[in-house]
């Protein structure tokens, strides 16, 4: 601590964060400058017989010269990572038109009634498929029984309504998927929706695509083609 003809230089605040975006940097530089005023009049008051200790002069300068650089360093990482969100962004909006397959496990009913199909990998043939469509509380609101199918990936449509016929309320539904082969045994099944990417929507934490009108995370995205 420096000090002469009442005047003093603290030590750098210990609660500035040069690192902690425009509020901490405003705080340095705001320290900086007072630091410095403070300096000058020490500099200027000091009295000839008691001079000033060279010493601390020379360690807080080179504490603020530290903070300056971190700021610095700060400024260049917010840049790099805005160009980079904006390269994220470019690059997605390509992605429309695009054909998509995506697991998941629900499937949507939009207000206007519309269904998103079920779609489902099969991990052999099956002569037997059935679709249980369950609600939010695991009711089954609709059973499908399906024809034989061969192995490999199906989309079946469906009309988004109930076993009483009605239109189901909009929401996701999850279809619980079970075959058997023509041992009876029972047939592996993953969970997938396929179409056109006609959406991004690149807010938020996590972009996310929509296919066939339903939003579909990044890490639910297995393949992408022409």
């Amino acid at each position: 601590m420096l000090q002469d003809a009442g005047l003093q230089v603290s030590s750098v605040p210990q609660d500035i964060n040069p690192v902690g975006g425009a509020s901490g940097a405003k705080r340095a530089l705001e320290a900086k400058e007072q630091f410095l005023k403070m300096l000058v009049a020490q500099i200027s008051n000091q009295s000839p017989t008691n001079p000033m200790d060279d010493k601390d002069m020379v360690s807080q300068l080179a504490q603020f010269s530290s903070i300056e650089q971190a700021i610095e360093t700060n400024s260049k990482l917010e840049a790099l990572e805005h160009a980079q969100t904006t390269a994220t962004k470019l690059s997605m909006a390509s992605l429309i038109g695009k054909q998509a397959s995506a697991s998941t496990a629900t499937v949507g009913v939009s207000q206007d009634g519309t269904a998103s199909p079920i779609s489902f990998d099969l991990g052999g043939r099956a002569k037997d498929v059935n679709v249980d469509l369950l609600d939010s509380n695991d009711k089954v609101v609709r059973s499908l029984s399906l024809k034989a199918m061969g192995p490999g990936g199906h989309t079946v449509a469906w009309d988004g309504k109930g076993a009483n016929k009605l239109p189901l309320p909009a929401g996701n539904y999850r279809p619980v998927v079970t075959a058997i082969d023509n041992n009876n045994e029972e047939v592996s099944v993953r969970h997938e929706i396929r179409g056109m990417i006609h959406r991004v929507d690149v807010e938020g934490d996590e972009p996310a695509l929509y296919v066939n009108d339903r939003r579909v995370s990044l890490r639910e995205i297995s393949q992408i083609s022409d």
